[in-house]
């Protein structure tokens, strides 16, 4: 347990020389590293962009006869999502299902992230839909990345769509994110359409987002966009206004 904890905070400073000279004399001092402390070193190798040493190391689990945890799979597969291997990554995540061990969010939305990055959006559009069927929650960067692809691919509709299977809270809040993102992109056109949707839902729009949006809106000279906007909200504003005054007579 010392040399694991000892390899553990190595491998959190970035040391992977220092923490594999420890997980070497282990073997020679009598103890066995345990999945564990091979996951510590897998997961190094992989923020360093070895896969080939963290390959080589997986394998050697499953020839000792130790069994690969949830968080070894989801370091290998995060790994090969980083250095642009997606394929890499979708073999592991086949293998993790087939021996049995469960991805949670954070497997599927390192592979999500990795399909978008290389533009296979139908791929990770898959994975999201079967996040959601298994009631798994998908965290709001994978939300947020996944929508924000659709639209740069001018498919606003599909990314819409994504967003109706999700709760009131996790709409809202994804559609916020999108909109300052997509208005920074100058997206407008996405943007506002993720605003509109929004308000048809009656769901509370963030004033920091409005913000961003209407000075982009100023910034591009979108002029009459940023005042449809802002009449849809005020209207809004005056209904609430009209309800409340009405609940007090």
């Amino acid at each position: 347990m010392t040399y694991t904890i000892l390899i553990t905070e190595h491998c959190k400073q970035g040391h992977i020389t220092y923490a594999l000279e420890l997980f070497n004399r282990m073997a020679v001092n009598g103890c066995h590293p345990d999945i564990e402390t091979y996951t510590t070193i897998i997961a190094a190798y992989c923020q360093q962009k070895q896969m080939e040493q963290s390959q080589k190391l997986f394998e050697k689990c499953l020839d000792i006869g130790l069994v690969p945890t949830k968080q070894t799979y989801t370091s290998m597969i995060a790994g090969y999502c980083k250095v642009g291997r997606s394929n890499s990554a979708l073999r592991m995540f086949e293998r993790m299902v087939q021996h049995g061990c469960l991805p949670d969010s954070i497997t599927y939305g390192a592979l999500i992230s990795g399909l978008c990055k290389e533009s296979r959006l139908e791929g990770a559009r898959a994975l999201y839909e079967s996040m959601l069927d298994k009631h798994l929650v998908p965290c709001d960067v994978t939300r947020v990345t996944l929508a924000f692809e659709y639209c740069k691919k001018e498919k606003i509709s599909i990314a819409v769509s994504m967003l109706d299977r999700l709760d009131k809270r996790q709409q809202a809040h994804t559609a916020d994110a999108l909109v300052t993102k997509l208005s920074a992109a100058d997206n407008l056109d996405a943007a506002s359409l993720f605003l509109k949707n929004v308000l048809d839902k009656h769901y509370t729009v963030d004033h920091l987002t409005y913000t961003s949006f209407i000075n982009s809106c100023y910034n591009s000279n979108r002029y009459a966009l940023a005042s449809e906007i802002s009449e849809k909200i005020s209207k809004r504003m005056s209904n609430f206004q009209k309800r409340d005054a009405t609940a007090i007579a």
